[in-house]
């Protein structure tokens, strides 16, 4: 008989042939054709391959009391036994039995749920393939299930690819399981990859290893977005009137279409929500970046669905001719109430106008007086009362960047101790307001202290990320801010302290170059000092030019851990360190005039006017 009570049966058979062989075989008994007997609710079947002890009711097509399966007949091999019994240790292979070898015991070549062969390492799935659409849900995880020849343990090799978690779930001493998961969708094309598993036996035996392939397939999105005109260009003269604004169609299939950025130059007018193609509007917003000047930027556009976006942009030149004459700045632009002082006119032309000039300072007429160069005219002016002194150049009226003399009253002078948050890299000396900016690049802000009704008093500070540096511009209405790859200008005339981006410069991730110190000349230009926080040499300085709004490397001068100051009236610009020489750098010629010898400096003041400098 062949079956897992085998020896029971056989038992129970034995004792029934002794007592058949002595005359005391039950009546509800039944003989097999084998010699065998079938105990009392039983009956003997031929299977053809053996004669089997059933119940009664096996074969009938019903599930009866003591049976596990039932399926109308008395044939092994279809997936229920003849018996009606467990198929798994019957000795016949069923389906879904990868073997069965007449047990349930492990070890011994098929495993007790007849569902691997012993001895063998089996992974399942033996790939893994993800595929999603762009933007969309990331894929359903896949829990991969690793078999193992031998008592042990499974182990997850190496780290897997960035696109891939891979999580170990519940292990037994012959199984173990890893779940797989991809998040992001947003990056389109196939990749792959493998996961490798070890695996080691109690035994001693040598590891096994397994690469098991990954793949991850994600389709782009339809989605579009196209402007009708990729460039676009402006023209105007300095001082004169505003192009005319000009329009763009831009079409798309996601829900709207908006504008990510666009250069300050520039106002760009988006409509109501409408479908594509939406028209927008781009015209310039101002005259007074000094001519001869070409500005350029991008206006970008993006649409978006779910969480795709798609982007294209519109690339715009705005050539700015410059006038005949052109007032920009003038230095100092702060003078004492009852004093007399003198005052630098910077801008362009100023030869052009003639061979002498008169320079308006208000009410009054100074000169006529001769040009110093095309670009800066000194004249003295008479003590004038406290106000604000609009000034002009040959009776013509104010030119856009309206430069102004302020006259106001001298702060007393008095000794206050006044608490910091922390140390000041920079001091400021704002005179027009009677406030003092110190630079607190450790708690990344800016400190204020005002003098008001007799004394001075703290302010609220000015948060700034990545704060190194401070100037004054040269016209006293904004504060130019220093970070670490950025330039910007802080608005002290709006009461929000509006900052606008004028130049950036890009990452260093190899030797971290940051931009460390700043200084303002009379002329817009600006100075600014480098450092390295990881690597040690020298690095060169940068300008930057407000006629371009960038920063342009000085690639004449190199400094070791430079440091840089400026005179208050913004006509000179020391810049040095311990291991090189200091440049002098005049804002009259825009160039470096002069140097002194190498020497260990740690700080560079200069004075006022800048007849004196402290090295």
């Amino acid at each position: 008989m062949l079956r897992r009570n085998a020896r029971l049966w056989t038992g129970v058979l034995a004792l029934h042939a002794m007592a058949w062989h002595a005359g005391c075989l039950h009546e509800a008994s039944q003989r097999c054709g084998d010699r065998g007997v079938c105990p009392p609710g039983s009956q003997c079947t031929d299977t053809g391959a053996a004669q089997l002890c059933i119940l009664l009711t096996c074969g009938n097509g019903r599930l009866d009391l003591g049976e596990v399966c039932d399926d109308g007949n008395n044939q092994s091999g279809d997936g229920c036994p003849a018996d009606c019994s467990e198929p798994c240790g019957d000795g016949v292979l069923d389906p879904d039995e990868i073997c069965d070898d007449g047990n349930r015991l492990d070890g011994d070549g098929c495993s007790a749920d007849c569902r691997a062969l012993d001895g063998i390492a089996l992974v399942s799935p033996p790939a893994v393939a993800f595929a999603a659409g762009e933007g969309d849900a990331p894929p359903a995880s896949v829990t991969v299930s690793v078999r193992l020849a031998h008592r042990g343990s499974v182990q997850l090799e190496g780290a897997p690819a960035a696109w891939l978690a891979v999580t170990e779930e519940p292990a037994t001493p012959h199984t173990a399981a890893f779940r797989l998961q991809v998040a992001d969708t947003s990056v389109t094309g196939r990749r792959s990859t493998s996961v490798q598993f070890t695996m080691r036996s109690e035994d001693g035996t040598p590891p096994d290893h397994y690469d098991l392939p990954v793949t991850y397939q994600v389709e782009p999105s339809d989605l579009t977005v196209q402007a009708t005109a990729t460039e676009m260009d402006f023209a105007a003269t300095s001082a004169g009137p505003l192009p005319s604004p000009r329009t763009v169609d831009v079409t798309f299939n996601g829900a709207a279409v908006t504008v990510v950025s666009a250069p300050f130059w520039l106002t760009v007018s988006a409509p109501a929500p409408a479908a594509s193609p939406a028209s927008f509007s781009i015209a310039v917003n101002t005259t007074i970046p000094p001519g001869p000047a070409t500005l350029e930027g991008d206006v970008v556009f993006a649409t978006t669905r779910g969480r795709v976006e798609r982007r294209t942009a519109v690339h715009v030149r705005y050539q700015l001719a410059a006038s005949l004459t052109d007032v920009r700045f003038i230095a100092p632009y702060v003078g004492i109430a009852g004093r007399g002082g003198t005052l630098r006119v910077r801008g362009g032309g100023f030869r052009g106008a003639g061979p002498s000039v008169t320079v308006g300072v208000g009410d009054a007429v100074l000169g006529p007086v001769l040009p110093d160069s095309d670009t800066q005219i000194t004249v003295s002016y008479p003590p004038l009362p406290e106000g604000r002194y609009p000034v002009t150049l040959n009776g013509s009226g104010p030119s856009p960047a309206r430069p102004e003399l302020v006259v106001v009253a001298a702060t007393p002078t008095t000794y206050q101790a006044i608490e910091a948050h922390g140390p000041w890299g920079r001091i400021v000396y704002d005179a027009e307001r009677r406030t003092i900016y110190g630079a607190n690049q450790l708690d990344h802000q800016i400190e204020r202290v005002a003098y008001a009704g007799g004394t001075w008093s703290k302010l609220s500070p000015l948060a700034i990320p990545q704060l190194t540096d401070l100037a004054l511009a040269p016209d006293g209405r904004s504060l130019i801010v220093l970070e670490e790859t950025a330039l910007s200008a802080m608005s002290l005339t709006d009461g929000v302290f509006t900052q606008t981006l004028l130049a950036t410069v890009g990452d260093d991730p190899a030797c971290g170059r940051f931009l460390y110190q700043i200084a303002a000349t009379d002329n817009g230009q600006m100075f600014v000092v480098p450092r390295l926080q990881r690597c040690s040499g020298f690095v060169s300085p940068y300008v930057f030019d407000p006629q371009i709004h960038a920063l342009v490397l000085d690639g004449h001068h190199e400094i070791y851990n430079g440091l840089v100051g400026g005179s208050a009236d913004g006509s000179r610009i020391y810049a040095g360190s311990e291991l090189s020489v200091t440049i002098i750098f005049e804002s009259l010629s825009s160039t470096a005039v002069g140097s002194f010898p190498e020497g260990c400096r740690s700080s560079i003041s200069v004075s006022g006017d800048a007849s004196r400098v402290l090295l």
